[in-house]
């Protein structure tokens, strides 16, 4: 729905450039085409060494879908304090976006 939103608002010649993009890999030294800043040169991706540890983390989190299948194949319990932690907030979050989404209807 956000996505919807959010796309609506921006022309398609350059939602089929920003779609495009999410699909591609760059190397070291690649020119990302992004033109977010008018008059500006494109970002150049940098080398792994340059960017902070965190970013590779982001993703390293367990989705809701991979806990709830842990879930259904051992249970609950057999997820570390952590994934049970997110798992709930991310129970939470679902179920308010559930009730955010009935009351727009």
């Amino acid at each position: 729905m956000f996505l919807t939103r959010l796309t609506s608002r921006i022309p398609s010649s350059r939602l089929s450039t920003a779609l495009s993009l999410t699909k591609r890999t760059f190397a070291t030294g690649d020119e990302i085409p992004v033109q977010f800043m008018h008059g500006e040169p494109n970002p150049v991706v940098l080398p792994r060494s340059e960017y902070p540890d965190w970013l590779f983390k982001i993703t390293d989190n367990a989705t809701y879908g991979q806990l709830e299948k842990k879930i259904e194949e051992k249970g609950f319990d057999s997820l570390e304090l952590e994934e049970q932690k997110r798992f709930i907030k991310l129970e939470s979050r679902r179920g308010i976006k559930d009730g955010n989404e009935d009351s727009s209807t």
